[in-house]
């Protein structure tokens, strides 16, 4: 199924690029290999991000193929989602610690932020809520609250 494309002309850039200029193994040169583009909504703002990430240069490093990537992406967004942690968080407090439902938690996102998560699959947003179920219950302090 395909969903309507969004209006991002309203998202902050921001380029990260990884900090490591030498190879971890050889202590060859990285030079820039991949770029990776996406939008991210938090719930502050929408951005859109692009990824460079690096390799080393040397022909006789074992280590080519392994790819170094600026951890601040990581910090931003979980891997293949369009929603930051931040939300990622909320929804699973929301859903575990005040046992309010997935369906609310997704409808109160969107009235509360304005934007429309409608692209999101109930799948999507089941592993969502266990991820952060997991991780409020690994802490035991439960998710942090902005």
């Amino acid at each position: 199924m395909r969903t309507r494309s969004r209006d991002h002309s309203g998202a902050e850039l921001l380029r990260l690029v990884a900090q490591q200029e030498e190879c971890f193994f050889c202590g060859g040169r990285l030079v820039i290999c991949e770029t990776q583009e996406r939008h991210v909504q938090t719930l502050a703002k929408l951005f859109h991000v692009i990824g460079k990430g690096k390799k080393c240069a040397s022909p006789g490093c074992g280590h080519g193929a392994l790819r170094y990537r600026s951890s601040e992406v990581g910090r931003l967004v979980l891997k293949a989602h369009e929603f930051g942690r931040d939300i990622v968080l909320w929804a699973g407090d929301q859903h575990v610690r005040e046992n309010v439902s997935i369906a609310r938690v997704h409808r109160r996102l969107v009235e509360d932020s304005g934007y429309r998560f409608a692209s999101v699959a109930s799948a999507t947003w089941s592993t969502t809520t266990w991820l952060c179920a997991s991780a409020w219950r690994g802490t035991r302090g439960g998710c942090a609250r902005g």
